[in-house]
C-alpha cells in the first residue's frame, strides 16, 4: 500500500459529465483533434504479448514513415494496452529509433540480429517474463496482501507492473499518472501537497492514449458488460446507464481524472470540482494495465468470485455527490470489445487504422473465435457472432451488416495471393447501437483501414537467411513457430521442463513478428500518405 505520508489526505478532481458527442477533455489541446493535422486513430487490439509484439512493430512503422505525429490518439486493449502504456509512458532518455527498435528489411534479418533485444526496447520484458518470475512476485505480493498492505485484488495489477514496467522505472507505489506539464501544473495548483513528481506523463507528441476495460455488474451467469475508458487524463465513459447499481445507483455519463479514481463519495462539490478523501493505495499505471488486460476476470465475475481481479470504487459523474459510491468488478477490455475502434468512433476519428492482431489466422473454422473465417473481433462489429459465442452473448454490432463480406473477402484475396493483409473500406455508424456512438457528420461515413495478423507471405519470401527460414518452421515447443504469427495468447511455448510458459515469448518470436508487422505497414506507405493528406 501507499506511504499516507507521501501523499495528502485529501484530493480535489475536476470531473466532465459528458455524452457520447462530446466534447471530450483532451480535444482542447489541438494535439489531439481529430481533423486535418491529425486524421488518424490507431487501434492495437487485444492478445497479450503477441498483440504487444505486433504493436510494437505497427507503431514503429508507422513512425519510420513519418506518421506518428498524424496519430490523435491510440486506443488499445489488453495486450495492445501493455504495449500502449509503455510506448506512451516510457522515459524520454531513449530515442524513439531504440525503444521501438531498428526497421530491418526482412533481406537483411539474420539469426543474429533476430535473437536480440536491446535492454531499452520496450519489448526486452517479454522473453524474462517465465512462470519462475511470475511465481516470485505472486508470492512477495501475496505476502503483502497477507500483512495487509496490498489489498488481493490489486496483486494482478502489481504482477503486470512489476513484469512491464518495473524495468523502465514506472513501477512506483506512490506516483500518479497524466498526459503532459499542463495537465499536472493544473492538479498540484488545486492540490498544493502534490508535486510534479507525483506524476508520470507521456512523451512529448505522443497521441493521446486511451485503454479500453470491461466494467461487470450484475455478476454471475445473468452478468451485464460496459465499455470504459482508461486515459492519460480521465477515467470514465461517456454512456449513462440510469439506476442500474445495486442500490439504483447511476453509472457512467462523464469521466473523472485518473488520479482521484477509486475514491470513496465526494465530500464536497464546487463546479466540476470534487473533493475526495485519498484512496488508498492509489490508482496507478500498473491498476491501468492491469485492469484492461485481466482475461481470467470474467471467469471469476461469472462465477460470483471477483475478488482477485480489479475492483475499483465508483461514484457517478452525472449529479455527483448525491449518490454513493460503489465497488464494481472490472474485466479485460476485450471480454466486450477487443478491438479498441469504439473509442476511437466515440472521438469521430475520419480515419481509423486498427491493428487487429489475432491469434486466428484467416479461413479459420474454429467455432469459438471465427466465423466465415474471420476473427470474431471483427465480425461482431458488423453483427455476426461465431457459433459458439463463448462468454460474450451481447451485441456489439457498430457497423451494417452488408459491408462485412466485402471486407471478408478483401482479407482473403490479399492472404490468397500473398500480399499483407490489410483492406480499406468506407463505413456508416449503426443507429441505435449499444455504444451509443453517434453518426459522423457530413456524408457520416468513417474510413477503416484493417489490419489483420496473418502471414504475410511477400515478407517471408524475402528472406534470405537460411537460419532465419528455418526458424520460421522451427515446431520446438521451446520457442514454437509452428502458429506463426498466430502465437497463442498464453502458453506459446514450454520451459527446458516441458512445463508450458504463461506469457513467455522468445527474443526471435518478438523480433520475427514486429518486423513482419512493420514491413506491413510499410508496405502501405502510399495509401496511408493518400489518406493522411486527403482530409
Amino acid at each position: 500500500m501507499a506511504n499516507p505520508d507521501l501523499l495528502p489526505s485529501q484530493l480535489q478532481a475536476q470531473f466532465y459529465p459528458s455524452q457520447p458527442q462530446g466534447p471530450f477533455p483532451e480535444m482542447t489541446n489541438p494535439r489531439y483533434q481529430p481533423g486535418s493535422e491529425h486524421p488518424f486513430g490507431v487501434c492495437f487490439s487485444g492478445g497479450g504479448m503477441r498483440s504487444f509484439s505486433a504493436s510494437l512493430g505497427q507503431m514503429r512503422g508507422l513512425n519510420s514513415l513519418g506518421l506518428l505525429d498524424t496519430v490523435g490518439a491510440i486506443s488499445c486493449v489488453s495486450g495492445g494496452t501493455w504495449f500502449g502504456a509503455l510506448a506512451s509512458y516510457a522515459p524520454t532518455s531513449t530515442d524513439d529509433t531504440v525503444l521501438l527498435g531498428p526497421v530491418i528489411p526482412p533481406e537483411q534479418l539474420t539469426l543474429d540480429n533476430v535473437s536480440e533485444i536491446d535492454q531499452r526496447n520496450i519489448a526486452s520484458p517479454l522473453p524474462r517474463i517465465t512462470n519462475i518470475t511470475i511465481s516470485a512476485l505472486l508470492t512477495s505480493l501475496y505476502f503483502q496482501y497477507k500483512l495487509g498492505k496490498l489489498p488481493l485484488n490489486r496483486i494482478y495489477s502489481r504482477i503486470i507492473g512489476g513484469l512491464l514496467l518495473e524495468p523502465f522505472s514506472l513501477n512506483s507505489s506512490d506516483t500518479y499518472f497524466s498526459l503532459d506539464a499542463d495537465s499536472v501544473n493544473s492538479i498540484v495548483e488545486r492540490n498544493p501537497d502534490l508535486t510534479k513528481s507525483n506524476f508520470y506523463t507521456i512523451r512529448p507528441n505522443r497521441p493521446y492514449f486511451i485503454a479500453g476495460a470491461t466494467q461487470i455488474y450484475p455478476l454471475g451467469t445473468n452478468k451485464t458488460m460496459r465499455l470504459f475508458e482508461y486515459s492519460s487524463l480521465y477515467v470514465g465513459t461517456p454512456q449513462l446507464f440510469p439506476k442500474i447499481g445495486p442500490q439504483a445507483q447511476d453509472f457512467g455519463g462523464g469521466f473523472l481524472e485518473s488520479f482521484a479514481f477509486d475514491s470513496d463519495t465526494p465530500s464536497q462539490v464546487n463546479s466540476n470540482y470534487a473533493t475526495v478523501v485519498t484512496p488508498e493505495p492509489p490508482f496507478l499505471l500498473s491498476d491501468l494495465m492491469g485492469s484492461s488486460g485481466a482475461a481470467p476476470a470474467i471467469i471469476f465475475a461469472i462465477i460470483n468470485e471477483p475478488d482477485y481481479f480489479p475492483e475499483f470504487c465508483y461514484w457517478p459523474v452525472q449529479n455527483v455527490g448525491t449518490e454513493a459510491a460503489t465497488s464494481y468488478s472490472f474485466a479485460d477490455g476485450g471480454s466486450l470489445e477487443n478491438t479498441g475502434i469504439v473509442s476511437l468512433l466515440y472521438r469521430q476519428y475520419p480515419v481509423i487504422l486498427a491493428f487487429v492482431n489475432t491469434s486466428t489466422p484467416l479461413g479459420s473454422t474454429d467455432p469459438l473465435n471465427a466465423y466465415e473465417g474471420v476473427t470474431e473481433q471483427i465480425t461482431r462489429l458488423f453483427g455476426f457472432k461465431p457459433e459458439n459465442p463463448g462468454f460474450n452473448t451481447q451485441d456489439t454490432q457498430i457497423f451494417p451488416s452488408d459491408k462485412f463480406q466485402a471486407l471478408a473477402d478483401g482479407l482473403k484475396a490479399a492472404k490468397a495471393q500473398g500480399k499483407p493483409t490489410y483492406f480499406k473500406d468506407t463505413y456508416t455508424i449503426k443507429p441505435n447501437n449499444t455504444f451509443d456512438i453517434p453518426p459522423y457528420p457530413g456524408n457520416g461515413e468513417v474510413t477503416i483501414v484493417w489490419f489483420y495478423n496473418d502471414i504475410n507471405q511477400e515478407w517471408k519470401n524475402k528472406i534470405s537467411d537460411s537460419g532465419v527460414k528455418e526458424l520460421l518452421e522451427s515446431n520446438n515447443p521451446e520457442n514454437f513457430f509452428g502458429n506463426f504469427p498466430n502465437y497463442k495468447t498464453t502458453f506459446q511455448n514450454k520451459s527446458d521442463l516441458g512445463i508450458p510458459e504463461i506469457l513467455k515469448l522468445t527474443p526471435q518470436q518478438v523480433n520475427l513478428l514486429a518486423h513482419m508487422t512493420c514491413y506491413t505497414v510499410i508496405n502501405a506507405e502510399e495509401m496511408l500518405k493518400s489518406l493522411s493528406c486527403s482530409i
